[in-house]
Order: structure tokens, then sequence, then C-alpha cells
């Protein structure tokens, strides 16, 4: 007797049997994939999570330097501001000491006067006014020349 194994099962029992066969196959492979992309996503996650606490760590380091950078900076700058403000003071100082000696006492009546063009009064008071105002301008100067090399070695160093 000879027993045939495939022609025992039924032909619609056999076809339900190899689509069940089949079906769990790609159920198994979907199961498998959709693991297999869990992964892939949890790594993603866990490399961005790394690169985010890393460029935190990163700028937190720039911003402190970032900052010392600016104290010293502004520590420099006060100081220049503060030296040029004591220059012109001294400077001020010294211009009231000599100013009453601008002009030379030359007698108010002379021989030649086309000599004499001015009241000396008049002349020390306008040449005290020029010489503030000049001073004055000079300080702007000076005081403005002094922030773009602040601004300057700031920049240098970043």
């Amino acid at each position: 007797m000879n027993f045939d194994m495939v022609r025992a099962i039924p032909t619609p029992y056999m076809l339900i049997g190899i689509a069940a066969l089949v079906l769990a196959s790609m159920g198994f492979g979907w199961m498998k994939g959709a693991h297999h992309e869990a992964l892939k996503a949890a790594k993603f996650e866990a490399a961005t999570e790394a690169l985010g606490k890393a460029q935190a760590q990163q700028s937190k380091v720039i911003n402190d330097r970032n900052l010392k950078l600016k104290q010293e900076s502004d520590r420099a700058y006060l100081k220049a501001q503060n030296d040029i403000t004591a220059l012109y003071a001294d400077y001020r100082r010294v211009l009231n000491r000599t100013s009453s000696r601008t002009v030379s006492n030359l007698p108010t009546s002379t021989s030649h006067p086309e000599r004499i063009c001015f009241y000396r009064t008049k002349f020390a008071d306008a040449m005290g006014t020029l010489e503030n105002e000049i001073s004055n301008i000079l300080e702007q100067g000076d005081r403005g020349i002094s922030g773009l090399n602040m601004v300057k070695e700031w920049a240098a160093k970043q």
C-alpha cells in the first residue's frame, strides 16, 4: 500500500494551510521589521540626544568665554575712559592756570595803532572759549577712538 500524504489532505484544506503559513510568515516578517524600525528610531533618538547635550555643553563654554571677554573689555574700556577723563581734567587745570597769561600785557595805547586790533579781555575770553571747545572735541574724539580700539581688541579675541 502506497500512502500519499499530499493526496490525503483535501485540496481546500491544503490551500487554507498554505495561506495560513504565508500569512504567518508575513506577520513574522512584519513584526521583525517593526522591531528593527523601533531599534533604528531608538538609536536615532539616543544619537540626537547625545548631540544635543554636547552642543549645550559647547554653547555653555562659548557663552562663558564670551561673558568673560565682555567683562574684561568693559573693565578695559572703563579704565580707558577714566584715563581720558583724568588726562583732560589735568589739561584743563593747566590751561586754567595759564589762561591769565594768554595775552601779553601790552599798553592800551600804542604809537602804532595798526599793531593792535583787539581788546585784550575780549580776545582772552574768545581764546579761552576756543581752547575749551577744541579740548571738548578732542576729548570726544579720544573717547571714540578708545571705544573703537576696545571693540577691535574684543573682536580679535573672538
